[in-house]
């Protein structure tokens, strides 16, 4: 195999590492469609793969100005899922290249696999969604009076000690794996001097036993961090904001039209910024959240995984009935501190509990899983919809 052929069939599997990444995180599937959509129209590699859309449940998913015209061969691959909804992934081919035997076959190795991953995933989704299991009640029961034993009902039995645990493999399955930190040279120096913040970040995931540490990225211009973005994937965006204002505002418009699913948080170096961003909030409806700096390195670690909580909360509250802690705060330099206090107090407090409990560090790891998720409200409406949605697990308000 040639070094060209070599390198487009690694670059498939590094395709295919993302998707799986992106069906993991158990999104809805609407955000995880055009999530993997982003994902095949970027990959510059793919360049004798173009993917037109990927068409479910009467809905096509694609992305702006993606796919060629000229010179090439289109195709569709469908499947149906349980429930007998067609799903239908329509891609097109280099003609000159559509007639190479070992492209084809690594063509068709990366379609099957391609729809294998989303019908499973759509399989678990329309799965979860069912309001009961009647089919599956009428067959057992078919089945024992038919004198069958079932088998799923002896293995339940042989799980029945280790269900609890099970449960907390199932909690927090979305986690910040890449970071993007785009700053001015000087404000990362600055937060490296005075924050230690490679240090406080290793020591803080250390001393609570959390093992998903994740790896961020600089990028000190918009056209640095576009180019990071084009052969990356990552989970969250950090954007410090210095004494210029303005480019950040533009930069994260850019970014979040290209890429609508990756989440923007805003730290501003100055509290005296913080009047003009909540001025002009209701036209940055691109950002997402707006922190202020406050000299703890701390609230890196508070953004994560506030980000992790909201994303893993509907998951967490609905499998293992974990509890809700709302924080509702319009100003973004208290509720910097006040999440970083929280956090803190939090996470030192649920590993003080699992400490005292004699049992494997597994299970230890794993129970931190299921510690009260953090939600954020900066506006009262905002708040009445999070009590209104999760009230039946909403541990306190403040």
């Amino acid at each position: 195999m040639s070094a060209n052929k070599s390198l487009r069939y690694m670059n498939l599997l590094e395709v295919m590492n993302k998707i799986n990444h992106v069906v993991r995180q158990n999104r809805n599937v609407e955000s995880t469609l055009e999530h993997v959509v982003e994902i095949l129209s970027e990959q510059e590699h793919l360049a004798h793969f173009d993917f037109f859309r990927i068409t479910y449940a009467d809905r096509d998913f694609t992305v702006k100005g993606s796919g060629k015209t000229k010179g090439v061969v289109c195709d569709d691959k469908y499947f149906f899922t349980h429930s007998g909804k067609k799903c239908s992934i329509h891609y097109c081919t280099r003609t000159q290249e559509a007639e190479d035997e070992n492209l084809n076959k690594n063509q068709e190795y990366f379609l099957n696999s391609l729809a294998n991953i989303i019908r499973r995933y759509l399989n678990k989704q329309e799965r979860l969604q069912r309001p009961d299991n009647h089919e599956q009640e009428k067959q057992e029961k078919e089945e024992a009076r038919q004198g069958i034993i079932s088998r799923r009902f002896l293995q339940r039995f042989i799980n029945k000690n280790t269900h609890t645990r099970d449960v907390y493999h199932d909690l927090m399955p979305f986690k910040v794996k890449e970071i993007l930190l785009i700053s001015s040279l000087y404000d990362a120096y600055a937060i490296e001097r005075e924050g230690r913040f490679s240090e406080h970040m290793l020591g803080q995931y250390g001393q609570l036993n959390l093992t998903s540490i994740p790896r961020i990225t600089g990028a000190s211009s918009a056209d640095q961090a576009f180019d990071l973005l084009k052969r990356r994937h990552f989970d969250q965006i950090i954007y410090m904001v210095g004494v210029d204002k303005k480019t950040p505002i533009v930069a994260s418009q850019r970014i979040k039209e290209k890429y609508p699913y990756i989440p923007i948080f805003l730290l501003l170096n100055n509290n005296s910024d913080v009047e003009y961003f909540k001025s002009e909030q209701t036209k940055l409806r691109f950002i997402d959240r707006i922190f202020a700096w406050n000299g703890d390195s701390n609230i890196f670690f508070s953004m994560i995984k506030l980000l992790e909580d909201q994303m893993n909360v509907e998951n967490d509250t609905r499998r293992g009935k974990v509890r809700v802690i709302l924080l509702a705060e319009d100003s973004p330099v208290y509720s910097s501190r006040y999440l970083s206090f929280l956090y803190r107090v939090l996470m030192e407090q649920t590993k003080r509990i699992i400490d005292d409990v004699s049992t494997d560090e597994l299970y230890k790891v794993l129970r931190m899983r299921a510690r009260p998720k953090i939600l954020f409200a900066p506006s009262f409406e905002q708040a009445v919809d999070i009590i209104d949605k999760y009230k039946d697990y909403l541990l306190c308000l403040i």
